[in-house]
């Protein structure tokens, strides 16, 4: 199953190589992860333990279905009486970009403000305990729970912080590949960066700056494939390659004070979530959880409605509670400690098992074809595409770890992108 697996993602990335002729369609970006996380879990090199035939079945289930989505479903155009195949154009000349956030920039500024705000507050306690000698361990794993422990520290950060934060990074990212760098721009970014070191020094997590690597790649090949300013274009690589190395470092330095061989850990991270989702389902159905019909992959949307409604107790969102609490919990696989990476295709089972693997890989391949499609084959093109292709791309390389929608920060992000396209607020 293993071989099939790998032959699958090789197949799928040569035929998104000759079909899109670059490295940053859904499809590649897809295929390139998961082809290299079999490939590496098919000589398993620090002797994890293995997943069964049916785990790696969903897995091929998923991988299937997700490529169906992006080569097949997302490039058909569908109108009021009919749908058809389009073929993506190469080389569209004489692009022209609307900044549709422009009328809102004061807006998103203060909006931004609020957010560094609260990350100033919150993560002043992780200030304090690094200059107490404390480490990043300690903040996640410690501190993080006495920060939180107050229901309105949980709500500012859970609902209005952290989508705040994602917005902001891929604005940023995304108003500087457009090449619509102003002062404005230069406030988002200052404030971007901050919330980001202030998020880190509040809960200790790591997504963060994973996700900020995603955004800096994405701005740097956007904005290198429409400048025609070589000048230009070596001063945006040179930043953007500080500013990975920087992601880089920053994820090596959290991985040595917490004792670990970061190369080995860097492997074991990446191949580890098979392993993991095989733990993950074996206990959920060893206790007899009950699935939870969609509402775990779109908790990041549907869980803020469900508090607003008063719905949050039902029983219903306790099966949800109790899947997600299952996820996050930590699990082992041969001394090595996981929590948390059991893969989007984990949240798809609990909520509805191959069906739900099925049907939510497909939507999701075809959600990411779609705003890859808009920002890259269309000649007027508006930053919110651009933004909500940053968004889903994310989503895709953070894949083998978790579904990012199911994040309640991730998902009011991309409310957020599409309420500020859609309104013109006074300034």
């Amino acid at each position: 199953m293993t071989n099939y697996l790998i032959l699958i993602c090789i197949t799928a990335v040569v035929i998104s190589l000759i079909k899109e002729g670059n490295l940053y369609n859904p499809t590649f970006v897809f295929s390139i992860i998961w082809g290299l996380i079999f490939l590496i879990y098919k000589y398993n090199p620090y002797d994890i333990s293995e997943a069964s035939n049916d785990t790696l079945l969903c897995f091929f289930i998923g991988i299937g279905c997700f490529l169906i989505g992006t080569l097949l479903l997302g490039n058909i155009e569908y109108t009021q009486n009919s749908c058809h195949y389009v073929r993506r154009k190469k080389g569209i000349q004489n692009r022209s970009y609307i900044d549709n956030y422009y009328g809102n920039r004061k807006a998103i500024v203060i909006m931004q403000m609020i957010g560094a705000t609260i990350f100033a507050y919150l993560g002043s306690h992780g200030v304090l305990s690094i200059l107490s000698g404390n480490s990043i361990s300690y903040i996640r794993y410690y501190l993080r729970l006495q920060i939180l422990d107050s229901r309105i520290n949980g709500m500012l950060i859970t609902y209005i912080a952290e989508p705040i934060l994602y917005f902001s990074l891929t604005y940023s990212a995304a108003k500087i590949g457009i090449h619509a760098f102003d002062k404005y721009t230069a406030i988002s970014l200052f404030l971007s960066i901050f919330m980001l070191i202030m998020e880190l020094l509040t809960t200790g997590g790591r997504m963060g700056i994973l996700y900020t690597m995603v955004c800096v790649f994405i701005s740097a090949v956007t904005y290198q494939k429409y400048s025609w300013d070589n000048h230009k274009k070596s001063h945006i690589f040179i930043l953007a390659g500080i500013l990975l190395l920087g992601g880089i470092y920053a994820m090596y330095g959290i991985a040595l004070e917490r004792g670990d061989n970061t190369f080995v850990n860097t492997v074991v991270y990446l191949y580890g979530p098979v392993g993991c989702f095989e733990n993950y389902k074996s206990t959920f159905l060893e206790n007899g959880y009950s699935f939870t019909w969609g509402l775990l992959s779109t908790q990041g949307f549907t869980r803020p409605i469900l508090k607003l409604f008063g719905l949050s107790n039902c029983s219903f969102v306790e099966n949800v509670n109790q899947a997600y609490q299952l996820i996050d919990s930590e699990t082992y696989l041969n001394q090595h400690r996981f929590n948390s990476a059991t893969s989007c295709f984990g949240y798809f089972y609990f909520d509805f098992g191959k069906i739900g693997i099925a049907v939510f890989s497909l939507a999701f391949g075809f959600f990411c074809q779609k705003y890859y499609t808009k920002f890259f084959t269309l000649r007027e093109v508006k930053l919110s595409h651009l933004c909500l292709y940053i968004l889903m791309t994310g989503a895709v390389a953070l894949s083998f770890i978790q579904f990012s929608f199911a994040s309640i920060g991730f998902a009011l992000s991309m409310c957020l992108m599409i309420l500020f396209s859609k309104l013109q607020i006074r300034q």
